[in-house]
């Protein structure tokens, strides 16, 4: 409860109910044990500056902390960080980049980044995207869309908005044009680097109520759950 107040204190949207449960818990463990680790030092540094006077201590001490203290103090600290990154981090970073779901139900969207904005490309009822060229891109197509493609015959394209349906998995494959961008979904305690060259997936369930903005790829491009 401490850490949840702690996260909303600090700025942190809250956790969706269907989601993200892993991500919130690495982020608690995360702020409670720096928070620890901070309250610490400063105890010991309000400690060491306020006993080591001219009057606490006549004659200069030119050996300083005999015991070992410090040292198994040093260990634990390394020992919490160590369960931090293998326990928690590392296994939800595997989750994040290996698990996408499968089914009839799963919404992709491909996001194209650039300067200032977000190109996103919806496959259409199919499933399946339309060819694209470089060659047609034009004002009006920014994405190149070959209109000519039966594949792409239903495909659509938005700008600045990304649209998904509530509770339904999406995998929004990230790609930019430029240079790089990011795209983050906060509520859903997702973030990634969109880099030239790259199509990189990233996967979460959309849960808000219909028509609010709730989800917004990087700050320059606001979207809706419908």
């Amino acid at each position: 409860m401490m850490l949840a107040l702690l996260n909303e204190w600090m700025g942190l949207p809250p956790t969706p109910p269907n989601t993200a449960s892993r991500s919130t818990s690495s982020s608690n463990s995360a702020t409670g044990s720096c928070s620890s680790c901070l309250s610490g030092g400063r105890c010991f540094s309000s400690t060491a500056s306020g006993g080591s006077g001219r009057d606490a201590i006549p004659k200069a001490d030119y050996y300083g902390i005999r015991g070992h203290g410090s040292t198994h103090i040093e260990v634990g600290v390394v020992i919490i960080e160590a369960v931090l990154l293998i326990g928690f981090a590392i296994p939800l970073w595997a989750a994040r980049v290996s698990d996408y779901p499968t089914g009839d139900n799963v919404v992709r969207v491909h996001a194209t980044a650039y300067q200032f904005g977000w190109d996103f490309h919806y496959p259409g009822e199919d499933g399946t995207y339309g060819r694209k060229s470089p060659s047609l891109i034009t004002p009006e197509n920014p994405l190149g869309l070959d209109d000519s493609d039966p594949n792409g015959a239903d495909d659509f394209w938005t700008k600045n908005k990304l649209t998904l349906p509530n509770e339904a998995p999406a995998i929004v494959e990230i790609t930019s044009k430029d240079v790089i961008h990011n795209f983050a979904v906060k509520h859903m305690r997702i973030g990634q680097d969109a880099i030239p060259g790259l199509m990189i997936p990233v996967t979460f369930t959309p849960c808000a109520p219909a028509n609010t903005k709730s989800f917004a790829p990087s700050s320059a491009a606001p979207a809706t759950t419908a």
